[in-house]
């Protein structure tokens, strides 16, 4: 199969495409044949060697993808080939990385992707809409008519936050910086209202000089979290 791999830590030109073995599925794991992959922050911080768990070299990044079932092993019984599904568990327990042409993981790791859903959609549910959820309904254990802070609220997990929060019957504030560039020329204001988000606080970086070291130091925090 093709895959994007990575050899040693560093910039992004040390992804490289190139050929790499198929995945041998074991009893229990099924393939998938990706149709899309969801790049997240950690990615990169994985690529950069800048994270507490990194994986031996060399290895195929993503932990996120849609795609549709090409083969399952024995003992797989909650999908079947031809399903198209989408992963949820992280690359924390996948066979190799979602960078490629073929995923195998372990059964309980893919979910049914909804037949509205596209492809490229399935592949950005994984890491925001489950690091969402488990923050709304597992430790914060919001109950319906709060009102929900979102600092960052334009970005994948800020918008999976929105969604699940309105849905929860939830009121929702949230931060975006003004500038930022998203898909069909709609403004970030004009879609974090469209979503639901009752009050916006613009994040203003020229009158906040100090904003950019301070988002590497969290950054760098998070990478080693």
């Amino acid at each position: 199969m093709k895959a994007i791999r990575v050899h040693k830590p560093g910039d992004p030109d040390v992804l490289q495409y190139e050929d790499a073995p198929d995945p041998q599925l074991k009893p229990g794991q099924v393939l998938i044949r990706i149709k899309a992959a969801g790049v997240n922050p950690v990615d990169t911080y994985i690529r950069a060697g800048r994270y507490a768990q990194m994986p031996p070299f060399p290895y195929i990044p993503g932990g996120d993808a849609a795609g549709v079932i090409e083969a399952v092993a024995a003992g797989v019984q909650r999908v079947k080939v031809g399903d198209r599904v989408y992963t949820a568990g992280g690359n924390a327990r996948l066979l190799n990385g979602c960078y490629a042409e073929l995923l195998a993981c372990d059964a309980d790791l893919v979910c049914p992707l909804a037949a509205p859903l596209s492809f490229a959609q399935g592949a950005a549910v994984g890491v925001n809409y489950a690091t969402a959820a488990r923050a709304l309904h597992h430790k914060a254990r919001a109950i319906p008519g709060e009102t929900l802070f979102i600092h960052g609220a334009s970005g994948g997990v800020g918008v999976a936050a929105i969604q699940l929060g309105r849905a929860h019957g939830l009121r929702i504030i949230g931060t975006a910086m003004m500038r930022s560039v998203i898909p069909q020329s709609y403004t970030v204001y004009g879609m974090l209202l469209w979503l639901g988000v009752v009050i916006v606080l613009s994040v203003i970086a020229s009158i906040l000089p100090a904003r950019n070291a301070a988002r590497l130091t969290i950054r760098e925090v998070l990478a080693y979290e």
